[in-house]
């Protein structure tokens, strides 16, 4: 998570794919063969430039836990078929339409497994519109917590670039989040 926010304060989104792309070559220049991202699609990119040392302090006036239930949005690396399958608020006579030209798709026995697939994504892709575009995923609690005069405070180890340009974009404007674009937190580094 941490990683997470400094990639966001310097303004790094990239997708998936590029992401993979540069924790290639770099494991190449390197000669690693480290894994930062088990289990997880975030691949970080900045896990050899930094490192958290110790147990942090943690100091609050009040501090209040709650949970919040997560709706995704449709995103690029959703399917249209899995977007849609999670929406709750369609109309019925949409779903039957779209369904029943997906039935139509499958049951055509001169098309090959990969050309029904294909078929799948092209007419899901012509309901786009007409499906919501924020949908619940099994209602998917998210935990935060709002303190009163709060902050943790950690000891870190910084690559000395690495902490030149994260002190710069502070400087200029303290935009930092953690864990989700919910998450914001007041950074400072010293």
């Amino acid at each position: 998570m941490v990683c997470g926010m400094f990639e966001n304060i310097l303004g790094w989104h990239f997708s998936p794919t590029l992401r993979t792309s540069i924790i290639k070559q770099v494991k190449e220049l390197k000669g690693s063969e480290e894994n930062y991202e088990p289990g997880s699609t975030y691949k970080p990119l900045l896990m050899d430039y930094f490192e958290l040392v110790g147990i942090p302090q943690i100091f609050f006036d009040e501090i209040c836990f709650y949970d919040d239930l997560w709706a995704r949005s449709l995103t690029t690396r959703d399917t249209p078929l899995r977007h849609y399958k999670q929406c709750r608020h369609v109309n019925y006579a949409v779903i039957h339409e779209w369904e029943s030209r997906l039935d139509e798709i499958e049951k055509n026995e001169e098309m090959m497994a990969e050309e029904k697939k294909e078929a799948k994504k092209v007419v899901s892709n012509q309901y786009i519109n007409k499906f919501p575009f924020f949908h619940p995923v099994l209602p998917t609690k998210r935990e935060y917590i709002s303190m009163k005069n709060g902050s943790y405070v950690y000891d870190a180890l910084f690559d000395k670039r690495m902490y030149l340009v994260l002190k710069e974009k502070l400087d200029k404007y303290n935009l930092a989040y953690l864990g989700n674009s919910e998450g914001w937190v007041n950074l400072e580094l010293e």
